[in-house]
């Protein structure tokens, strides 16, 4: 039997919302994440990168706003986010390595 138990931010939700956290900040071995993911709740590998894709833009687009909403509080926020976009969008980190 394997289980996984999270007690943070508990709520009724998609279960791919927290599996985009387990697998986004597990470092180096992201990859291995996805694959197990994957195969435990046979979902194929694009369609969770897909998935956790978008979920990755909607928060750091939710941050921008909340960073651009209040400038002098969050410039260092808001540039922060604006990098992890960039990375997201123009260095495809959930697909950089797709076989």
């Amino acid at each position: 039997m394997t289980a996984l138990l999270d007690f943070e931010w508990a709520r009724f939700g998609e279960p791919v919302d927290d599996w985009f956290f387990l697998a986004r900040f597990s470092g180096p071995h992201m990859e291995t994440v996805l694959d197990v993911i994957a195969r435990a709740t046979t979902t194929s590998l694009e369609a969770l990168r897909a998935e956790c894709e978008v979920r990755e833009a909607s928060y750091l687009a939710s941050d921008l706003r909340v960073a651009l909403e209040h400038p002098d509080a969050s410039a260092r926020m808001a540039a922060d986010r604006l990098r992890a976009l960039e990375e997201l969008i123009v260095g495809r980190h959930w697909w950089r390595h797709t076989r």
